[in-house]
């Protein structure tokens, strides 16, 4: 409950700040090519909101990997996961204050290792999230019995891999127009919904937590399949009764046979 209230504040916080940076650009500097290559004071909040949000999200799932991990090495990896969340969110926050201090567009080079250690560290995370994630409940599937469950792990899967992968692109792309185009802006246009691509991340998978119709309608399914079961094997169980208790006269269980009917109890009359 902590982590979805400080996530929606950061969330709120990040759409403000954004919208301060989307309105200095489009609005502020109308007419004005030449401030282009001033950067805003929100430029320096949305790397530090974003690592801040970024380590929340991926802690959250290192304690999942942990709680759901069939052995130590995942444990292991969740921890080297939080540590790994732990960094890239201090190189954010660094970075960000540099920003703060670096003014003009042309001087952002002097952040160069500070953005790459964040945003590099942040792919490198989500890739590992996704992987084990994706290990677990696999193996999970595979011990499953359920029809039912199996789906609802098969949905699981699918969410993991998307929301990881998406999380990932976009930390990708952010890094290489940042290295490949550092005197432009256009590193700014993934970095702005970074933040807000792993708030969405987690509230898909809280949400997942939920159950839906489709979910009840194949529970309801499995308890009926297993109460027809249960009543098939019970009538099973009384027709060899039957047969063993009327052995020692032959004539008589001819006729218990013959006039044998099983009723919806499962029970001959």
């Amino acid at each position: 409950m902590i982590q979805v209230n400080a996530t929606f504040i950061l969330d709120a916080a990040q759409t403000v700040i954004s919208t301060h940076f989307g309105w200095f650009f489009i609005i502020a500097t109308w007419g004005n090519p030449a401030d282009f290559s001033i950067v805003p004071w929100s430029a320096s909040m949305i790397p530090i909101l974003c690592g801040i949000v970024t380590a929340i999200v991926q802690m959250f799932y290192a304690w999942r990997i942990w709680v759901l991990a069939p052995n130590n090495f995942l444990k292991a990896t969740a921890v080297l996961i939080v540590l790994l969340a732990f960094t890239q969110g201090t190189a954010a926050i660094v970075a960000g204050g540099l920003v703060l201090h670096t003014p003009m567009q042309e001087e952002l080079a002097q952040v160069h290792p500070e953005v790459t250690l964040w945003l590099s560290t942040s792919f490198t995370v989500d890739v590992i999230i996704t992987a084990s994630m994706t290990f677990i409940l696999t193996r999970a599937k595979q011990k499953s019995a359920w029809s039912p469950t199996e789906t609802m792990l098969t949905a699981l899967i699918h969410r993991v891999v998307q929301t990881g992968a998406a999380s990932a692109i976009c930390a990708a792309i952010d890094l290489a127009m940042f290295v490949g185009y550092p005197a432009t802006n256009n590193h700014f246009a993934p970095a702005y919904i970074l933040g807000k691509v792993y708030t969405n991340s987690l509230m898909l998978t809280l949400n997942l937590r939920r159950p839906t119709a489709a979910t009840s309608k194949n529970h309801s399914r499995a308890e009926s399949g297993v109460a027809s079961f249960r009543m098939d094997e019970s009538r099973v169980r009384v027709t060899r009764a039957l047969d063993v208790e009327a052995s020692p006269a032959v004539g008589w269980n001819q006729k218990c046979t013959s006039e044998y009917v099983p009723n919806n109890d499962g029970f001959g009359v």
